[in-house]
């Protein structure tokens, strides 16, 4: 039976000072072995077995990169000061960054949160296949001063590929040249310059060991440095060095990511953890939910171990949330007087004194409790309620949070034994859809073809 030890966890870690609702080491858990598979994680070694590759997101915050990093860096400053400078091929005005998952969800969040210094063009998303969502952009903007950056690892993604099309033949609607307007950030260079005709120089190169869902420290976040310039781009990069140090130095008692997970870890296999609840106090964060939602679900939705036997525990949480003060008037009642099991992340930028305040007494309440005689009135407390200040929200303290998230997936992925960084759940829904689609067309829309395909099989 493994030993448990109460942990004081308040020092800081790159301006974010972490108050766990509580903490425990148990003794079963080898540190030593552990630091072999940091080790691999951190050396560009095969980490991910299923699909024979390396996981390295931490080299792009490496301040002394490989030659592939350093490479695709330089090339990310130099077109983000070309386009910024106005010494493109035109004056850019406005950027559509077309890409789903992670090609989408990380950009959009750091656009988002730090839309106030923004000092480029402005930066619009779009994701979803249905086209809706691309024809009310376009309507607002004027094509000769718009760049795509069609952002996909294969270069095959329906969404992606779709809404590029859409975009493209909106350019030649406008008889412009669409090889002018267009970059491509994947790891499919022939794809994107043979088939869809993207010049060679306008084509960024994802490695193959970058997972979507880890890319935005990559020329995945080209948009990012487009908007805030790369060197305001970069500081992200530096808090998440912070953090990785820290994750990869730091001995058990004191290492947050580490001591995050060994708490999740042990939830979930006392079937005390379903959900997570991201809760971030600032406007400004209120798209990391959807991030982070991504990040956990995506990296620990497996049933199967690294070994092929199936687990003996639940694995990964279904993650959820909401910006601020928003969710007190939405799910927070269940939370402080529902009877499920309550895991959740308040995350506080020490800036507004009314907005501070509203998140401690949250949190405070869930933890302590309220006694009182009335039973309508009364709130249990006892509930995982983690709080996590940051000294100011701008973009260092944002990458150490990211980073952070991310080491926690990886230490909890080491510790059910799964593998975070496949994802073939998803892979398949994308086959069959293409495979519908072939086989059905446009007859798809009709509900008799509907009722056919559930109902009609035989």
């Amino acid at each position: 039976m493994s030993v448990m030890e109460k942990v004081q966890t308040t020092q800081s870690v790159a301006g974010i000072s972490f108050f766990f609702a509580h903490t425990v080491l148990p003794s079963s858990f080898n540190r030593e072995y552990f630091d072999t598979y940091l080790q691999k994680l951190f050396h560009g070694e095969i980490v991910n077995q299923s699909e024979k590759r390396a996981a390295w997101h931490t080299e792009f915050r490496n301040p002394a990169p490989c030659q592939f990093v350093q490479d695709s860096l330089a090339q990310i400053k130099k077109i983000s000061n070309s386009i910024r400078e106005k010494q493109w091929f035109f004056d850019v005005t406005d950027v559509i960054n077309i890409g789903i998952g992670g090609s989408d969800l990380g950009p959009k969040l750091i656009c988002e949160a730090f839309a106030d210094e923004k000092t480029g063009p402005n930066v619009h998303f779009v994701s979803n296949l249905d086209a809706t969502q691309i024809n009310s952009l376009l309507k607002k903007l004027s094509p000769k001063n718009t760049l795509l950056i069609i952002t996909s690892k294969s270069f095959r993604t329906l969404e992606t590929v779709e809404n590029m099309q859409v975009a493209k033949q909106w350019l030649m609607n406008h008889q412009l040249d669409p090889a002018k307007h267009m970059i491509a950030i994947t790891s499919n260079f022939a794809l994107a310059n043979e088939v869809y005709q993207i010049p060679q120089s306008q084509i960024l190169i994802i490695p193959e060991w970058m997972g979507g869902r880890y890319s935005i420290w990559s020329a995945v976040g080209l948009s990012c440095a487009i908007a805030l310039g790369f060197e305001k781009f970069y500081e992200m990069h530096d808090g998440a060095h912070e953090m990785d140090n820290h994750f990869y130095h730091a001995k058990n008692a004191e290492n947050k990511p580490i001591l995050y997970a060994l708490m999740m870890h042990d939830a979930l296999t006392n079937e005390q953890l379903k959900t997570v609840t991201i809760l971030p106090y600032a406007h400004r964060l209120r798209t990391l939910p959807d991030y982070l939602q991504q990040l956990f679900m995506e990296s620990l939705g497996k049933h199967v171990t690294n070994h092929g036997e199936l687990t003996q525990h639940p694995t990964g949480p279904i993650v959820f949330g909401s910006a601020g003060t928003n969710s007190q008037h939405g799910f927070q009642q269940l939370m402080m007087q529902g009877t499920h099991p309550i895991f959740a992340d308040f995350i506080l930028p020490l800036e507004q004194a009314n907005v501070v305040a509203n998140c401690v007494t949250q949190v405070k309440t869930l933890r302590e409790g309220v006694d009182d005689v009335d039973p309508l009135k009364k709130i249990s407390g006892g509930k995982c309620a983690n709080l996590f200040v940051l000294e100011k929200l701008n973009l260092k303290t944002v990458g150490a949070l990211l980073a952070f998230y991310e080491h926690v997936v990886v230490t909890l992925a080491f510790l059910l034994n799964i593998n975070p960084f496949d994802q073939f759940g998803v892979e398949h829904a994308k086959h069959e859809s293409e495979k519908l689609l072939k086989e059905v067309g446009n007859n798809i829309t009709s509900l008799d073809q509907i009722q056919k395909l559930f109902f009609y099989c035989e």
